[in-house]
């Protein structure tokens, strides 16, 4: 055989046997994605186990923070839609789930692009946080204006954290509040 012949199957031969590796290490995300609506996606990388959540129907992507990652792999992937109330035209959720905990990140469009996110967090807190058990912190995360609201009595130590970009409200909700900064930062909003 010559090397016109031998060189190009030998660089097919790679690809083939890369295809197949790749194919097995994307087994488990294949499974994550399955029941995520189109537009909505958990993505690996190609070379190491670093996790990535696009959504482009709420306009969203950010890169799973290592530390929660290093509790063990992503589990459980959902979303879910809600329809319009007095202050949203829609909601998205996303849940993920894994020995970490418990990470959803819920995005409101607003019908009023001038809606405070103090009201709409005081709206928020009305319906589903007492007032008498919960604790309501103000913080900056690089550009953003981020409200902390934390019931330590009835919902086990769950955090959300709101923040505002354009006309929609994020509220993330986590167990472990160290890793909000790292999502809202390397976060595309």
């Amino acid at each position: 055989m010559s090397k016109k012949i031998v060189i190009p199957l030998i660089v097919i031969l790679f690809f083939v046997i890369g295809g197949i590796f790749y194919w097995q290490d994307q087994k488990e995300i294949r499974e994550l994605n399955k029941n995520l609506p189109e537009g909505v996606r958990v993505a690996k990388s190609l070379f190491g186990d670093e996790y990535r959540v696009v959504n482009k129907i709420d306009g969203y992507e950010f890169k799973v923070p290592k530390e929660w990652e290093e509790f063990g792999k992503i589990q459980e992937a959902e979303y879910n839609e809600w329809k319009e109330n007095k202050l949203i035209t829609r909601e998205g959720e996303l849940g993920l789930k894994g020995a970490g905990g418990l990470l959803a990140i819920s995005t409101s469009k607003l019908k009023d692009n001038n809606v405070n996110l103090n009201s709409f967090v005081e709206n928020w807190c009305q319906i589903y946080v007492p007032s008498s058990t919960r604790e309501i912190l103000n913080e900056r995360i690089s550009n953003f204006e981020v409200i902390k609201v934390q019931d330590k009595k009835h919902l086990a130590d769950l955090k959300f954290f709101f923040f505002k970009s354009n006309s929609k409200i994020y509220r993330i909700s986590l167990i472990k509040d160290e890793f909000i900064q790292e999502i809202i930062l390397n976060g595309k909003w």
